[in-house]
């Protein structure tokens, strides 16, 4: 038997350009790209420009990076570099002890109790967002989803349920600044040319444009919170949340905290929804039977929190997809210290990435790894597999918000499953995944159809 750990090996990649190094491979075909690291090595340099970045390409090196040796990593490296100025220091980008005491903050609001607190909400907002739908109409899907998720984004954030208006149909007009931002971010991540991003043109003045929107709407509703004192929701909880030392977030914290939710938040989650329902519809067999799980579990009635457990071919659906579209698709690391992955040496300063979508499609860790089958979920944990398996991430670094992104999504799919079907509108292309900072699709044009689920009688008589 060959030992694995004494026959990794430290690559680059081939097909570097002189200058723009790997770049433009980056940016024609970044899937692709990464799709072709394994079978160069464990650990593969690619450039950027003058950057050099190593990817590790095996999922025992990731889980060393992510948990065993996480004193060792720091969140930098370009991806982090090119989100820290609309993020600023918050969960995502911030490090050591700094993360920790945030962390301890945040927490709190995120508990099962409190993310079930919110079911109620997520709901609602997707009626709200589906009294707009007529049957026959065409939807353009992620622009709905990403509206619909940062409307429930602000209400959770900003107000508990039921004390105030609803944000309906993106009245706060943050769905577009959010989009505006995340493809900017990328763009500044992937191009050497630093310099293009202070001229002032009209993509940066847009995504500079964005970024002053949400930085103005989040200062102006914690001032409001801070004056009133009857403020709710996710921001009020940061802002009762005490250390143990006994210091509370300061207003440049919270801002930063929230930027951080609404971004996580929101587009994430939209993209999960929306490449949920694309595959529903390429995969009709198993919308049959996510419908009929949803029929008979709710038999007509508005989901609930307590629901959600019965409904694990939904649960494992939604696996699935962040198995194959994690929305998140590669993040960065720098090593803080001298240090090694599976006895490859990594110096202090190097810049390494990890994919989760490169993992997930890997043979070694997954059968079929192209396959959408939510039945695999039947055999196999959801939980980190040595780092195959991490739409969120591993370690003391797993995204806070899962089970809050989760259980919307359970929620949102299982409202619109009760009422509507949805169908690629007619004489429109094959849809693609459109790579930025996250993985979306890059035309989803849907024609809805009525639906009609089995109400509570039927559901008595055809229970075994």
């Amino acid at each position: 038997m060959v030992n694995e750990s004494t026959s990794r090996k430290m690559v680059t990649a081939p097909g570097a350009l002189p200058l723009l190094g790997h770049a433009w491979r980056l940016h024609r075909d970044p899937l692709g790209l990464l799709r072709s690291l394994p079978a160069c090595g464990d650990l593969v340099k690619i450039t950027i420009g003058p950057v050099a970045m190593y990817v590790v390409c095996h999922s025992e090196l990731v889980h060393e990076m992510l948990v065993d040796k996480v004193k060792d990593f720091d969140k930098g490296g370009p991806y982090m570099d090119g989100v820290r100025t609309v993020l600023g220091d918050g969960l995502v980008t911030a490090d050591g002890v700094a993360h920790r005491r945030q962390r301890r903050l945040v927490q709190p609001s995120f508990s099962a109790k409190r993310v079930a607190s919110y079911v109620p909400a997520m709901r609602d907002q997707a009626l709200w967002a589906m009294d707009s739908w007529d049957a026959g109409q065409t939807i353009d899907l992620l622009q709905t989803m990403v509206t619909l998720t940062a409307d429930v984004a602000l209400r959770c954030l900003f107000s508990e349920p039921g004390t105030e208006p609803p944000p309906r149909q993106g009245e706060h007009g943050l769905s577009g600044a959010l989009m505006t931002a995340i493809d900017g971010m990328f763009r500044r991540m992937i191009n050497p040319i630093r310099g293009l991003y202070s001229l002032p043109l009209p993509g940066n003045r847009r995504y500079k444009d964005a970024e002053d929107k949400m930085h103005r709407v989040v200062y102006q509703t914690i001032e409001r919170h801070r004056k009133t004192g009857s403020g709710g929701g996710l921001l009020q909880t940061m802002m009762d949340a005490v250390d143990e030392d006994g210091t509370r977030f300061t207003d440049q914290e919270l801002h930063d905290q929230v930027i951080t939710l609404l971004l996580a938040g929101t587009e994430t989650t939209a993209l999960l929804l929306a490449w949920t329902m694309h595959l529903l519809e390429e995969h009709p067999d198993v919308e049959r039977k996510l419908h009929e799980e949803v029929d008979r579990v709710l038999a007509g009635r508005p989901v609930q929190a307590e629901d959600l457990p019965s409904m694990p071919y939904t649960r494992n659906t939604i696996a699935e997809v962040l198995r194959l579209y994690p929305p998140v698709w590669v993040l960065s690391r720098r090593a803080e210290v001298d240090t090694s992955l599976g006895g490859i040496p990594v110096p202090a300063g190097t810049n390494l990435a990890y994919s989760p979508y490169l993992l997930n499609r890997d043979a070694r860790y997954f059968d079929g790894p192209d396959r959408f089958d939510p039945d695999r979920w039947l055999t196999q944990s959801t939980n980190a597999r040595r780092g195959a398996y991490l739409p969120f991430g591993a370690g003391s670094r797993k995204c806070v918000g899962d089970t809050f992104g989760l259980t919307e999504a359970a929620v949102v799919m299982a409202t619109i499953a009760q009422r509507w079907r949805l169908r690629r509108a007619p004489n429109t292309p094959p849809t693609r995944s459109h790579v930025r900072m996250t993985l979306s699709p890059d035309q989803l044009s849907m024609v809805v159809s009525a639906r009609h689920p089995m109400r509570s009688a039927d559901a008595a008589v055809s229970t075994p």
